[in-house]
């Protein structure tokens, strides 16, 4: 018997490794195929295209590659269910409706990626300009690449590879503004004024916090279902309060959401009220988890209760004012924190579904 997370049970597990790289061979040369197609289409009548700006290559194959990494990975997961008689008409909209959800987020991701990429580039070869044809076949192969990678990326969809994600794409999303911002200096004020104005570095760093707190608020119901798995198969794992933790983490991902959806240049109380109820939502989560999950390792206890001592340093040095510590580097901490804690927790639920497989099939 094979024990499996709630996503891996409406997924049925891949033919082979060579089919899989078959299928994400032909996908990816038929994405970049009509990539190559449409952008000639799209840049005729041009002598030269610029590799970054509004019409550009980069523009371009940002737009494409967000779009093939959407189809490609609901591609994936679409063929690859596992959906029996049994289920109703609600369980089968919800797997529809996850398979959409993890689809657009990992378009996003290649959004962001991408957007990094040519914004970089770009900056390497100021004033560079490239005739069509040439800029087809660059923005065919962006297209190609990335419509290869994440066809593989999708045929190992799990729990913890959805959070891998997140986090890649919280980093991404943060590395984006950061690099399209306007303001050179936005360091001086705070993180969170990456997200105020009208530009793409705001857009970039306010969509990602709304993707981010709607991903979370998924992973928990992902969370929620791998331990009710878990009861079943082990006792001792009814001892979790499952529905208290999955609350906290559903809330902190409504925070989350809340921090991109009020900037703090225009709502600042609902801003810090977000932020703020979230990192303390976090704190009294990890503190109570011993009553939470009191089945994990105690590496993992060991490991969440010096986070909170790194909190708290971080908290006393912006308090006392330390010359080269500031509100910017306050807030950094926080978020790698939270969310390096975030990664491991999901890791210890993968953990716990493996023990169990060893156990029942020895």
């Amino acid at each position: 018997m094979e024990i499996r997370s709630w996503l891996d049970s409406i997924l049925h597990p891949s033919r082979s490794y060579q089919s899989t790289e078959a299928r994400a061979i032909y996908f990816a040369v038929f994405a970049g195929t009509m990539s190559l197609i449409a952008t000639l289409f799209y840049f005729w009548g041009q002598d030269t295209i610029p590799i970054f700006g509004k019409v550009s290559i980069g523009a371009t194959a940002i737009v494409q590659s967000s779009i093939t990494a959407i189809i490609g990975y609901f591609f994936v997961l679409y063929q690859n269910r596992d959906q029996p008689t049994e289920l109703s008409i609600m369980a089968r909209l919800r797997a529809y409706f996850d398979m959409a959800a993890l689809s657009f987020i990992h378009g996003a991701i290649a959004f962001l990626l991408t957007t990094i990429v040519y914004f970089v580039v770009s900056h390497g070869f100021r004033g560079v300009r490239i005739d069509i044809y040439a800029s087809g076949c660059i923005v065919a192969a962006t297209v190609l690449v990335t419509g290869y990678a994440f066809y593989l990326i999708a045929e190992n969809a799990t729990t913890l590879m959805i959070s891998s994600a997140l986090a890649v794409f919280l980093i991404a999303g943060a590395m984006t503004s950061m690099f399209t911002s306007t303001e050179p200096y936005w360091w001086q004020q705070h993180l969170s004024s990456l997200g105020g104005g009208t530009g793409v570095s705001s857009y970039a760093f306010n969509i990602t916090l709304v993707i981010g707190g709607i991903v979370i608020i998924s992973i928990a119901d992902l969370i929620a279902k791998d331990f009710a798995q878990l009861s079943e198969l082990d006792h001792e794992y009814k001892r979790a309060n499952v529905g208290i933790m999955r609350a906290i983490i559903i809330v902190m991902g409504v925070f989350l959401a809340g921090i991109g959806l009020f900037p703090w240049n225009t709502h600042p109380l609902l801003h810090n009220i977000s932020a703020t109820g979230m990192m303390l939502l976090f704190v009294c989560m990890v503190i109570g988890l011993r009553s939470l999950v009191p089945t994990f390792s105690k590496a993992f206890f060991v490991f969440s209760y010096a986070l909170i001592g790194v909190l708290v340093t971080n908290l006393l040095l912006l308090l006392v004012r330390v010359g080269y510590f500031d509100l910017t580097a306050f807030e950094i901490i926080c978020f790698l924190v939270l969310f390096g804690w975030f990664v491991v927790f999901v890791r210890q639920v993968a953990a716990a579904l493996h023990d169990e497989d060893r156990r029942i099939n020895v």
